[in-house]
C-alpha cells in the first residue's frame, strides 16, 4: 500500500499545485493583459527586462535548496525522525537569509550598469523595484521545501496565490496610477508594475511562515515531545548535505535564466545587425507576449515536477534498503506515470498553440492587432516547445529524486549550448528574425529532454519506454489538432474570430479527452490517483473503456 499512497500523493499534489499554478497564471493574465495593452511593446521590453536578471540572481543563489530540503526531509519523513525534519530547517534559514541580502544588493545597487549593459538603460528603475523581493523569496522557499518535503502541497499552493495575488494587486495600481493618471511614460510605468512583485514577496514570506509555524504545532507537536532516537546532525553537517544536492541543481536551474538572458543579451543586438528597426519592439513581443503564453501551460508540469520529487525519493529509499522486486516495480511505476502525465499535458498544449497561434495571440491582445499577428509567427514555433520542456520537467523531477541531479544540469547546459549558436546565427539572418530565437529555444529542450529520457533508461532498475508511453498522447494530440486545422475557419465565418477562438479550443479540449479515454492510455489504477478519478473511471466504463 505505500507505493499507491506515495503514487497518490504526487499525483494529487501535482494537481493541487496545478490548479493554483492555473489560477495564478490568470491573475498573471489579468495582470500582463492590460498592462502591456496599456504600455505598449517598448514599455513590456522595460518590465520584462529586470526579469532574466532577477531569476537568475534567485536561481544561482537557492534555486536547488527547496527540492534540496524536500529530498532530505522526505527520507526523515521514511525514516520516522521528526527532529530531523526540524533540524533542517533551522539550519539552512540563517545561510539563506545571508544570501538574501548579498543578491538584493547585487540587483539594486548594480541597476544602471546591468541595464546599460543590456541595452535597456531605460528600464534601470524597473530593475530597482524589484531588488526588494530578493530579500524574502529565498527564505519562502525554504519553507516551500517543508511542505513540498511532507507532501503537504497545500500550504505550497496557498503561499503562491497570495504572492502572486498580492503582486497583481499592487503592480496593476501602480502601472494605471503612473500611465493614466500621472502620465509617467512607458519605463516608470513598467518600474511600478515590476514593484507589485517585491509585495507579493514580502507578504507570500508572511504567509509562508505562518503556515509553516501552524503545521509544526498541529501535526508534529506530540512527536517533537517525545525523546530523539535518531542521530543529531550538527547544523554545518545538514548544510553541507544541502549543498551537494542543491549546487548540481541550482546549476541546471541557472541555465533556464541564462537561456531567457541570452535573449535579452543577443536578440535585439542580433536583430540590429541586420537593419531591423523595430528590434526593442520585437523583444517585448517574444518575452512579453509570446513567451507568456507558453508560461501559462507549462505550469502544470513545473507542479508535476515539484510533486515528483519526494515520492520518487521515499520509494527510492525504500528500494535501496530492501532491493526487493517489489519495491523495484513500484519505484519504476510511478516514473513511468509521472513522464506520461507529462506527455498527456504536454502534448495537446502544445499541438493547441501551434494551430491557434495567431487567433489566440489576437484573442489576448486585441488592442494591438500588430503586435498580436507578429506573436502569432513566433508562437507557432514557440508552442512546440511544450512537449520537451514537459518531458524535461518531469524528467528531472525523477533524476533528482533518484539522487541523480547532476544530469539533468549537465544535459540542459548541452542544450544551452545549441541555444547560443542557434540564437545568433538564426536571429542575425533576414530569413530567420525574431522567430529564430524561438526555434532555438525549442531545439535547446528537444535536446535537454532526449537526454534525460536516456539518462533514465539506461538504469537497469527502471523500465522505462518512452515510445510507448507517448504513442497514445501524440495520436490523440495528432487527431486534436486535425479537427482545429479544418474547424476552426468555418466556426470564424460563422461566429467572429474572438468566439470562434474560444468555441473551438473547448471542442478540442473534450476531443482529447474523449480520445485519451477511448484509446485507454490511462490504466484503471492510473485513474485511481487522479482527484476525482472513480468518476473518471466510470465515466471511461460507459464510453466502451
Amino acid at each position: 500500500m505505500k507505493d499507491n499512497t506515495n503514487r497518490n500523493s504526487f499525483i494529487k499534489g501535482a494537481t493541487i499545485l496545478g490548479l493554483a499554478g492555473i489560477f495564478i497564471k490568470i491573475l498573471g493574465a489579468a495582470f500582463k493583459l492590460p498592462l502591456f495593452n496599456w504600455i505598449g511593446a517598448e514599455g513590456t521590453s522595460y518590465y520584462m527586462a529586470p526579469y532574466p536578471i532577477y531569476n537568475w540572481l534567485l536561481v544561482v543563489s537557492t534555486a536547488g535548496i527547496p527540492t534540496a530540503i524536500a529530498r532530505l526531509i522526505a527520507e526523515k519523513e521514511t525514516e520516522g525522525d521528526t527532529h530531523g525534519i526540524f533540524g533542517i530547517i533551522n539550519a539552512i534559514v540563517k545561510p539563506i537569509a545571508i544570501i538574501s541580502v548579498v543578491i538584493f544588493a547585487i540587483l539594486f545597487f548594480g541597476a544602471e550598469a546591468i541595464s546599460s549593459w543590456v541595452g535597456l538603460p531605460e528600464a534601470a528603475i524597473a530593475f530597482k523595484t524589484i531588488a526588494p523581493a530578493l530579500l524574502f523569496v529565498p527564505l519562502m522557499s525554504v519553507f516551500r521545501g517543508f511542505f513540498q518535503g511532507v507532501q503537504k502541497m497545500q500550504g505550497f499552493a496557498i503561499t503562491q496565490i497570495v504572492e502572486q495575488l498580492v503582486r497583481v494587486i499592487v503592480g496593476l495600481a501602480l502601472g494605471y496610477v503612473l500611465w493614466f493618471t500621472m502620465a509617467a511614460g512607458p519605463a516608470k510605468s513598467a518600474a511600478g508594475a515590476t514593484f507589485g512583485a517585491s509585495a507579493g514577496a514580502v507578504v507570500g514570506f508572511a504567509v509562508s511562515f505562518a503556515i509553516y509555524k501552524y503545521m509544526k504545532s498541529k501535526y508534529y507537536s506530540d512527536a517533537l515531545k517525545l525523546p530523539n532516537k535518531h542521530k543529531v546532525e550538527s547544523s554545518w553537517n545538514i548544510f553541507k548535505q544541502v549543498m551537494v544536492i542543491s549546487i548540481p541543481i541550482t546549476i541546471g536551474a541557472s541555465i533556464m535564466p541564462t537561456m531567457n538572458s541570452i535573449d535579452l543579451m543577443l536578440v535585439v543586438r542580433r536583430l540590429n545587425d541586420i537593419g531591423v528597426e523595430n528590434a526593442k519592439e520585437l523583444y517585448g513581443i517574444l518575452t512579453g507576449f509570446a513567451v507568456t503564453i507558453v508560461n501559462f501551460p507549462q505550469i502544470l508540469t513545473a507542479s508535476l515536477q515539484i510533486s515528483l520529487v519526494p515520492a520518487v525519493t521515499q520509494m527510492f529509499v525504500i528500494y535501496e534498503k530492501s532491493k526487493l522486486e517489489e519495491d523495484r516495480k513500484h519505484l519504476s511505476d510511478t516514473v513511468n506515470a509521472g513522464i506520461k502525465t507529462a506527455l498527456i499535458i504536454g502534448v495537446p498544449c502544445a499541438i493547441g498553440l501551434v494551430t491557434l497561434a495567431e487567433p489566440v495571440m489576437l484573442l489576448l491582445y486585441s488592442s494591438q492587432p500588430e503586435s498580436a499577428i507578429i506573436g502569432g509567427s513566433i508562437l507557432a514555433v514557440l508552442g512546440w516547445d511544450l512537449v520537451f520542456l514537459a518531458v524535461y520537467q518531469a524528467t528531472t523531477g525523477i533524476l533528482q529524486g533518484i539522487k541523480k541531479q547532476m544530469l539533468p544540469a549537465l544535459n540542459l547546459g548541452i542544450g544551452m549550448v545549441f541555444k547560443v549558436i542557434l540564437t545568433y546565427v538564426l536571429v542575425g539572418n533576414p530569413v530567420f528574425g525574431i522567430n529564430g530565437a524561438a526555434i532555438s529555444t525549442v531545439v535547446a529542450f528537444a535536446v535537454a529532454s532526449g537526454l534525460n529520457v536516456w539518462s533514465l533508461a539506461k538504469l537497469d532498475y527502471l523500465d522505462l519506454n518512452i515510445v510507448k508511453l507517448g504513442i497514445k498522447p501524440v495520436i490523440s494530440g495528432l487527431v486534436m489538432g486535425a479537427f482545429v486545422l479544418i474547424a476552426y475557419n468555418p466556426l470564424s465565418n460563422i461566429l467572429g474570430g474572438k468566439l470562434s477562438t474560444l468555441v473551438t479550443i473547448m471542442i478540442a479540449a473534450v476531443i482529447y479527452g474523449t480520445l485519451i479515454i477511448m484509446t485507454k492510455t490511462l490504466s484503471h489504477e492510473e485513474y485511481e490517483m487522479l482527484p476525482g478519478g472513480r468518476k473518471l473511471r466510470k465515466l471511461a466504463e460507459k464510453l466502451g473503456r
